[in-house]
């Protein structure tokens, strides 16, 4: 068996908890190392990684709680790209303004990647919602 089978999906938990602990009050004084091992080990005792989803999974015969279904890496994307779309940075209100679908490809490259850029700079994708959200 291979180590780099449980190397991601463990990388993935322990990531996941320091979201949730940073969301739920900064991370400081939130959670205690032994709380988020305890939250680990319960979580490890009911999920699962399945590889053909690529997503954490109840164990057959748990009562676990539901999970919302996290996106895929392309669908998170194409959210994104959805709203550079429609949506341009305005420098001097500095803010997003809706101007309506626009074709990407009819921009310079330079321009596409600094909006993405500004975007992700302004931009946060809430797990919890699967949307993306301004950064507060």
């Amino acid at each position: 068996m291979r180590y780099s089978q449980f190397i991601a999906p463990l990388l993935g938990v322990c990531f996941a908890a320091l979201l949730a602990s940073c969301a739920t009050g900064g991370g400081d004084s939130s959670m205690s190392r032994s709380q988020a091992k305890a939250d680990r080990d319960a979580f490890l005792a009911t999920h699962e990684w399945d590889e053909m989803q690529g997503n954490w999974v109840a164990k057959p015969g748990t009562a676990a709680v539901p999970t919302a279904p996290s996106l895929s890496r392309a669908e998170v994307k194409a959210q994104r790209d959805e709203y550079l779309k429609t949506h341009t940075f305005d420098e001097m209100c500095i803010c997003w303004k809706d101007i309506g679908p626009r074709d990407l490809s009819t921009m310079s490259r330079d321009q596409v990647k600094a909006e993405t850029a500004e975007f992700m700079r302004t931009h946060t994708f809430d797990e919890a919602t699967g949307k993306w959200v301004m950064k507060k």
